[in-house]
Formats: C-alpha cells, sequence, structure tokens
C-alpha cells in the first residue's frame, strides 16, 4: 500500500517519494523525476520541434507572461544579474571593449543618444555615416566637402554637428544632426550660430 507521501510512477511503476516528482499547480506530475529525464533527454529534438511551433504561434500569449514573470520577480533579476556581472566582472569588461574595438562607428552613435538622454532631449538610433551620406560629405557649417579618408584629430576630419546643441536643448535627432568638420564643430561650441567658423 502506498503511503499519503509516496505516489506510484506512471511510467516506471516504482513508489515514488513526493519529493522525487515535479509539482504542477496542486497536483504532482504522473511520471517521477528521473523518468522524466529520460523522456526528455530521449525526445529532445521533438520537444524542441514542438517548443518553436507553440512560440510562433502563441507570441502575444510567450511576451505577455514573460512581462508577467519579471515583474513578479524584478527583485531576484535584478540581484542575480548584479552578482552575475561581479562574478564574470573581467569577462565583460573584455567584450565590452572588443565590441567597442570592433565598432566604433555605433559606439559614438550610443555615446551622442547617452549624452541626449541625460539631457532630458530627444534621441534616435543612427549612426553618424548615415547623416554623412544623406548630406553628401559637405560640412554644413562652412559648406566645403569633408575628406571621408581623413581621421581624428586632423581638423578637418568627420565631425557630426547638432544643430541646435544638446546642451542647449537640442535632440540627438536625424533633423536636428549635420555632417561637419571637427574644426568647424569645435568653433561653433554650442552656438545656434550656423555660420560661426567661416
Amino acid at each position: 500500500m502506498i503511503s499519503l507521501d509516496e505516489k506510484l510512477c506512471g511510467k516506471c511503476g516504482k513508489e515514488k517519494s513526493l519529493s522525487e516528482l515535479h509539482r504542477q499547480g496542486n497536483r504532482y506530475q504522473y511520471m517521477c523525476k528521473n523518468c522524466m529525464k529520460l523522456y526528455c533527454l530521449a525526445n529532445k529534438n521533438q520537444r524542441r520541434a514542438r517548443s518553436i511551433v507553440w512560440n510562433k504561434n502563441n507570441k502575444e500569449r510567450r511576451k505577455a507572461a514573460k512581462k508577467k514573470w519579471q515583474e513578479e520577480n524584478r527583485e531576484e533579476i535584478l540581484a542575480y544579474s548584479r552578482q552575475y556581472y561581479l562574478d564574470h566582472k573581467e569577462l565583460h569588461n573584455s567584450k565590452g571593449k572588443a565590441w567597442a574595438k570592433n565598432n566604433p562607428e555605433k559606439r559614438k552613435a550610443a555615446k551622442h543618444r547617452r549624452r541626449a538622454l541625460e539631457n532630458n532631449a530627444n534621441a534616435e538610433r543612427f549612426l553618424d555615416v548615415e547623416i554623412f551620406e544623406r548630406d553628401g560629405w559637405a560640412c554644413g557649417i562652412c559648406g566645403d566637402l569633408v575628406d571621408k579618408e581623413l581621421k581624428y584629430p586632423h581638423p578637418m576630419s568627420k565631425s557630426l554637428d547638432h544643430i541646435v546643441p544638446i546642451s542647449k536643448g537640442g535632440s540627438h535627432t536625424r533633423n536636428n544632426t549635420q555632417c561637419s568638420h571637427i574644426r568647424c564643430n569645435k568653433r561653433k561650441y554650442n552656438s545656434t550660430e550656423l555660420n560661426v567658423a567661416i
């Protein structure tokens, strides 16, 4: 006879203690943990395919469930993230440095966005080169062409200018940015006058 602390596994037919069974709400699954593990390993590809189909057909439901879980477990998630960062700080920093080295344009764009957000300004996601191409590599301050090949710190190298400076309430948006020379941009500084560099 099976006691109240035991249940018969529907797969192997052996008596198992309740600690050897997975809970599903206020009931226990019919398979013990060991049988479930073996079943999952034996049907790995089948379960993965079924999971992909279910996720594809239930995107909104999955998204809502994930959001609800994140809201309910916010403190635990933050604590885990902090601890993970502390445990893997060197790896995190080396990956960040490698990414920044391999993606200088994206890094520069992120710095512009962050500076705008710190000043409570609107910020769009775009790369500097998108604005340079749009403006035909012509300096919006002095009107001369900007040489694509020149690199910083050459005074005639490319620079992204905010027409209304972020420090004066301007936004980091496509409409408020233009191509310029570094020299012209530095001379303009935080002025709203367009032709100060001439």
